[in-house]
């Protein structure tokens, strides 16, 4: 298959590529390692909304730190954008295991990176949609990356608006990561329930609340989201 990457024509085949691991989005495409990016190819049979080429060079010159953008748009010979490329995460371990042991400074640093990078994208006008556990990588060093674009959209709502609306996902994607290290430290299901509902009304009590300002508060007397989940076990 002949497809330009950049100014750039390549002519690749599936043989050629090394799928990554969990590499394989269903229908929206497939994500390879290529010349030491991660390139996605869309399907031609995708059933969702995907990036247009306008929303994508607008993410392309943004500055970020961990809400990984792309880095050049994938075209094919009629110039029709089939994907991009993006910056491989390398050395990444269990999401859920590495969170619930991620120091708590180095998990709210991490936050707060994340709510920066919030704040360019909605400044450029970008919204998310995607906001979700199998789009977040975390690496051996500690360090969380929200990858692979695909679904962002440009908006057309006004900044404060915007960015309301995307740290609320961004505040929710944050109470389900709770929810899940909940979840493993807690065996019996109705327990789990009985203190998720508690904790949904402490984490929302505020009409525009923050789950960085949260955890700190929560987590003062506890060293990780571990042991953050075992202090609300025995509540």
């Amino acid at each position: 298959m002949e497809i330009r990457i950049g100014d750039k024509k390549e002519r690749i085949s599936e043989r050629h590529l090394l799928l990554v691991p969990n590499g394989d989005t269903g229908s929206e495409g497939k994500v390879y390692i290529w010349n030491k990016k991660a390139l996605k190819i869309y399907s031609p049979f995708r059933n969702k909304t995907v990036l247009d080429k306008e929303t994508a060079s607008i993410i392309a010159r943004l500055k970020i730190n961990r809400i990984v953008g792309l880095d050049e748009i994938v075209t094919n010979k009629k110039h029709q954008m089939i994907g991009y490329t993006m910056p491989l995460i390398k050395d990444t371990v269990n999401l859920f295991d590495g969170l619930s042991l991620l120091e708590k400074d180095i998990l709210l640093s991490e936050i707060e990176l994340l709510k920066e990078d919030v704040t360019t994208y909605s400044e450029a006008s970008i919204e998310f949609n995607d906001f979700g556990s199998y789009n977040t990588l975390l690496t051996k060093d500690g360090k969380i990356y929200f990858i692979d674009p695909g679904s962002y959209e440009k908006s057309e709502l006004a900044l404060p608006l915007l960015e309301m609306k995307n740290m609320e996902s961004f505040n929710w994607f944050w109470f389900g990561i709770i929810s899940q290290i909940l979840r493993m430290n807690i065996s019996d299901l109705n327990h789990y329930k009985k203190t998720r509902k508690e904790l949904l009304v402490r984490y929302s009590s505020k009409q525009q609340f923050d789950c960085r300002e949260f955890l700190e508060r929560e987590m003062e007397d506890t060293a990780n989201l571990k042991e953050y989940a075992v202090k609300l076990k025995k509540l």
